[in-house]
């Protein structure tokens, strides 16, 4: 019996840990960074090029690519809000738009671009926007671009469905590729002014729904600064606004 409860001893310590579960927050998964894993959620967001957050949503996924549509759809009726209560253009002022929007109606997300986790057929093909979605990391989308061969990122150029190589094959283009440089700085800027600036690094409250109350209020904030640097947000502009 000794002999027997031995072996069954180093038998489960060759098999690893069982399920692992965080007892401070069960909510929370492991998710995977470049600097390995932390526990915790994953931050969807979705900014806009003058660099409001108009759409986030707190995941236990650790994969982006099923959030691809729904925080397209999140945005797009942020976006229809945000004009719906624009003020109206001064005498002889034509409102401004974004590119592409004009097909599309006002308050239409003119393009959506997004990093090499978004990309999957059904993605680039489901309803929306105009979507410009990575085929493979960056260096290599710029080296294909400016020497016009290799893969775009991936073991062969067929891999992937129709819509993954046309995508790949609109990549290699001039616009395409100028166009999606622009994604960094867009999605980017506010992580960037949340983490260093706002000095807001990690979620101080427990619990998915909590959790996520916190992060949009987080980005709440973020887009006040926005509003106050640019000058959106000041007395004078109020007062412009009321008169």
């Amino acid at each position: 019996r000794a002999r027997e409860a031995e072996a069954e001893r180093k038998a489960a310590q060759a098999a690893g840990p069982g399920p692992v579960r965080n007892v401070t927050d069960p909510d929370s998964r492991l998710m995977p960074t470049r600097n390995g894993f932390i526990q915790g959620y994953n931050a969807q967001n979705v900014t806009s090029e003058d660099g409001l957050v108009i759409a986030t949503e707190l995941t236990d996924d650790p994969v982006d690519m099923a959030w691809y549509e729904p925080m397209t759809g999140k945005a797009e009726q942020a976006a229809a809000l945000i004009e719906a209560n624009r003020p109206p253009a001064a005498p002889g002022q034509e409102q401004e738009q974004g590119s592409g929007t004009r097909d599309r109606g006002p308050g239409a997300i003119g393009q959506a671009l997004a990093d090499a986790g978004y990309c999957s057929e059904e993605n680039l093909t489901c309803p929306g926007p105009d979507r410009l979605i990575a085929t493979g990391k960056r260096r290599d989308l710029e080296h294909v671009a400016r020497d016009g061969d290799g893969d775009g990122g991936s073991p062969a150029r067929d891999r992937g469905g129709p819509a993954v190589r046309a995508m790949r094959e609109r990549l290699r283009t001039e616009d395409g590729i100028a166009a999606y440089r622009q994604r960094g700085h867009i999605a980017e800027t506010p992580h960037g002014h949340i983490k260093h600036n706002m000095g807001i690094r990690q979620l101080s409250v427990r619990g998915k729904d909590k959790a996520a109350a916190e992060r949009a209020f987080i980005c709440a904030v973020h887009n006040l600064f926005k509003a106050l640097t640019t000058g959106h947000l000041t007395l004078q502009a109020l007062a412009a606004l009321a008169s």
